[in-house]
């Protein structure tokens, strides 16, 4: 009896570690205690360097897919030298699927203003799906908590997730400090979907160094308007950003998607080749959809709930200005929101845009 029992529980360990993912690659199931690994929601730089190392040894051993199991995990992230030079929180690796399950990940309580739990750093083809990432959020000026920080990335998808209560941005897609050196070095064909974002200090989303990035069927609820030292622009479910003028976006297309009890949903700045279709708003305190000094942008079939919450089209930037911007008021494609163009925000149409799209 004993040897049978003995048969049917090394049949079932073999199974699971010689289980494949849905592309045929072997799954890396994470087993906390070789690693040090506490899922109590207790002991964090451990719990930390664990999983780092278990990241490492599924990667080095050829692994294509790693599998968290259910738990609360404790995560330091602090990077003193701000998101832009990352050193601490959970490193991933390129060429792997991550499904973190059952899993929360918890941000250590800091005064350090500057945490991401995972760092997605100069690696590609990359999948991280399930699972919640729970912050430290307090209702202060000047911190910056995020769940994800992307830097010169390519093919990554982020999927299916939870994210609340983090001090900043949620998902920020940034670059390098020292943007003069490492301009080329954005991120390449960026998808967030079907994520959940919650009571988020700043956005949901940040984008201010991407080329060819979706957005679509997230849910942005409750980023208070409220929190000291920001306005109603502040607290977006998305924006897309270009902080300086050597920084790229580029082809992002955001659909989809639904707001609620934000700030503002979308706002755009400085990028080109920009669509925004087919989202929903309603309880917004600012603007609905905004775009200030774009070139190339569809936007069409949004709906916002809120009266006197319109998509506007701004001007902000000295030296920059508004070229073939499409957002229609009447026809198939229309908007279901009210449309103001701000003084001198009229976009230069060059005739060579398609605008239906």
């Amino acid at each position: 009896m004993n040897k049978r029992i003995f048969l049917l529980l090394f049949l079932a360990l073999l199974l699971v570690s010689c289980s494949l993912d849905e592309n045929g690659g072997k799954v890396y199931v994470i087993d906390n205690a070789s690693f040090g690994i506490y899922d109590n929601k207790t002991n964090a730089r451990a719990t930390t360097d664990g999983i780092n190392a278990a990241i490492d040894a599924a990667y080095k051993a050829g692994y294509t897919a790693v599998l968290f199991t259910p738990g609360d995990y404790l995560i330091t992230c602090e990077n003193p030298l701000g998101w832009d030079w990352p050193d601490d929180g959970i490193f991933l690796r390129s060429k792997t699927a991550y499904d973190l399950g059952g899993a929360r990940f918890y941000v250590e309580p800091t005064d350090n203003h500057a945490t991401a739990v995972f760092q997605l750093e100069r690696i590609e083809n990359v999948t991280i799906s399930g699972g919640e990432i729970i912050g430290d959020m307090k209702l202060e000026s000047g911190q910056y908590g995020s769940a994800f920080n992307l830097m010169s990335c390519e093919n990554i998808i982020i999927k299916n997730m939870k994210m609340r209560s983090l001090a900043s941005v949620a998902i920020r897609v940034s670059g390098y400090g020292d943007f003069y050196l490492y301009q080329t070095m954005f991120n390449d064909n960026i998808r967030i979907t079907g994520c959940e974002f919650e009571y988020c200090g700043w956005e949901g989303i940040n984008l201010a160094h991407v080329v060819n990035a979706e957005i679509d069927n997230n849910r942005f609820i409750n980023f208070p308007a409220d929190r000291p030292g920001n306005h109603w622009w502040g607290m977006s479910g998305i924006r897309v950003l270009r902080y300086g003028t050597d920084r790229c976006l580029q082809n992002i297309k955001i659909h989809d998607n639904y707001f609620e009890q934000c700030g503002a949903a979308i706002i755009v700045s400085s990028a080109e080749d920009v669509e925004i279709y087919d989202n929903r708003v309603k309880e917004i305190t600012g603007v609905g959809i905004g775009i200030s000094d774009c070139h190339r942008v569809r936007v069409h079939r949004n709906t916002i709930e809120n009266p006197g919450h319109p998509i506007t089209v701004t001007h902000n930037m000295q030296g920059e200005w508004n070229e073939d911007i499409w957002v229609p008021e009447e026809g198939p494609n229309k908007n279901d929101a009210a449309v103001d163009w701000n003084e001198n925000a009229e976009p230069v149409m060059t005739g060579n845009f398609p605008c239906e799209p």
